[in-house]
């Protein structure tokens, strides 16, 4: 007979707990070695929830504001160049836009993550305006996303769009269509930097007045809430 096996028909302490629907008890150590796991656990949600808070911190106050600049910065290069139909300064324009694009849209989904984790905080899910707060936020993360990803796939097509066109022309047709081509591109490019540029300052100034509640804990959320009952009491 191997070891804990029971004779036949008999069905082992184990097996009698779970017919009754008695969970196994644990023993003294087996509890605190529980609780010490909890504990852990505790401790290193906490340390991300920091961690995240303080990379939120980051995204708001450096990495967004800067890309307002450079993306300013990339418009106003258009204004002041005096041939920007040139391949050369287009291929500059793009290799500038590009990464703007996929690094803003990186920072924008760490706050999206952000806000989901607090809109199903239990604390905060009851707190109503904080909630309205952290709606119109999610929104205007999501709309931005959209925008960043119909923006770098319109520079990335560039190239490509512009060989197609070059291919089907026809020898008579000169250069005029590829011109009108690049202008529309350089314009168009222009004013929708303008465009995401003015989006993403608003954005930014919601985001500058709600600093608090992104980076609220549930527990600095409860302490407020209780805070604020004790004024009625």
């Amino acid at each position: 007979m191997t070891i804990g096996a029971t004779k036949k028909g008999a069905a082992s302490p184990l097996e009698k707990a779970e017919q009754k629907g008695d969970e196994p008890k644990l023993g003294k150590e087996d509890k605190k070695l529980v609780n010490n796991k909890k504990e852990l656990l505790k401790k290193e949600i906490e340390t991300l929830q920091m961690r995240m808070d303080k990379q939120l911190n980051t995204i708001l106050e450096e990495k967004i504001p800067a890309f307002v600049l450079e993306v300013n910065e990339i418009a106003e290069m258009i204004d002041n160049e005096q041939n920007p139909l040139e391949s050369k300064f287009i291929q500059q324009l793009i290799d500038k836009a590009r990464p703007l694009y996929v690094d803003a849209k990186k920072d924008h989904m760490h706050l999206w993550s952000k806000v989901r984790i607090l809109k199903h905080d239990k604390q905060i899910k009851d707190d109503v305006p904080t909630m309205e707060v952290l709606n119109v936020i999610e929104n205007l993360v999501s709309s931005n996303c959209e925008w960043f990803d119909s923006e770098y796939t319109e520079i990335s097509t560039y190239y490509k769009e512009r060989t197609k066109l070059e291919r089907d022309l026809h020898r008579s047709q000169g250069n005029d269509a590829l011109v009108e081509y690049d202008q529309k591109f350089v314009d168009t490019l222009r004013i929708n930097l303008e465009m995401v540029r003015d989006f993403v300052f608003v954005f930014l100034q919601l985001t500058e007045e709600k600093m608090d509640i992104l980076l609220t804990s549930s527990e600095k959320q409860k302490a407020k809430k209780n805070e604020q009952l004790s004024m009625y009491n």
